[in-house]
């Protein structure tokens, strides 16, 4: 069975780890792959933008979301 642990993170000072903004270009190389290999319960992390179009201006916002892929349930504490 998976859990999957979702964070927004549409704010561009939400989406930072160790005080590191995390983008497209960076998250390779971003602390985040320390974190999932020194769990056992996490399998996957990963950041899905999507683009949401507003009808009425034209305009679009980006809605950024951090995902975690567990393979059991976690407490509060590892959380």
């Amino acid at each position: 069975m998976s859990y999957k642990i979702k964070i927004s993170c549409t704010s561009e000072k939400q989406l930072c780890y160790n005080g590191k903004k995390i983008t497209k270009k960076n998250i390779i190389k971003s602390n985040l792959v320390p974190l999932i290999i020194n769990t056992d319960y996490i399998n996957t992390a990963l950041i899905l933008y999507k683009k949401t179009n507003n009808h009425f201006t034209n305009n679009y916002f980006i809605t950024k979301t951090l995902e975690f892929i567990c393979n059991k349930e976690i407490s509060d504490i590892e959380f």
